[in-house]
């Protein structure tokens, strides 16, 4: 949901209207788009790229997923691999990064990456940021301000002050809001108690990581 309602942000333009909102209402109309029709590129067509990918198929989108292997999965149009990923890129007007990190993804997404995205691709980052590289990602976004990034993962908490991406008109930092809402506890609850129970019966317990 977060990450419909992150690019949905950007189709409607919430950066060039929020200053203007209460003069000239229909100044920026020429701006606002519609998902519908669009390429939404997921970086990360696992559990969780899976569930943004059926949330976004509603919207009548065209959904791809990048990953290490290009097994069909449900609710994406086709998958994509290293091999062809300036494929992957060249088509997507919006980029969702749920990749988990490891040492192969660290510092991923670079130069040869941005210089292959449209130079108005909006990016949802709603995995670990350590997969983009800081440096090339700044440039990327500064020379290209019709370009977008919803940002909502960090290592460590942006300072207003000092962090880069701040201060950038075409970038919204969030502070890690992403699974918070008041129906996650539940799930989570509900989780642990289904692996409490599995131990019990030495069942396999869900979303083992190792």
């Amino acid at each position: 949901e977060f990450v419909v309602y992150s690019m949905l942000m950007s189709a409607k333009r919430y950066n060039k209207g929020i200053k203007n909102r209460l003069l000239r209402p229909f100044r920026n109309y020429r701006y606002i788009t519609e998902l519908a029709g669009k390429t939404v590129g997921i970086l990360g067509a696992g559990n969780i790229g899976s569930q943004i990918a059926k949330r976004l198929e509603a919207f009548d989108m065209n959904v791809i997923g990048y990953d290490i292997t290009n097994a069909p999965r449900q609710h994406f149009s086709k998958i994509y691999t290293p091999d062809n990923v300036n494929d992957f890129l060249q088509s997507s007007d919006y980029i969702v990064n749920c990749m988990p990190l490891f040492k192969a993804t660290e510092s991923l997404i670079d130069k040869h990456w941005f210089d292959n995205m449209k130079k108005n691709v909006t990016i949802v980052n709603v995995g670990r940021k350590q997969i983009f590289n800081n440096s090339d990602f700044l440039t990327f976004l500064r020379a290209n301000k019709d370009a977008t990034a919803v940002l909502d993962m960090f290592e460590k908490y942006p300072n207003p002050f000092t962090n880069p991406f701040r201060r950038l008109s075409n970038v919204l930092v969030l502070p890690g809001v992403t699974a918070i809402s008041q129906e996650i506890n539940q799930k989570l609850k509900a989780l642990i108690q289904e692996n409490l129970d599995r131990l019990e019966t030495g069942k396999e317990f869900l979303n083992n990581i190792l």
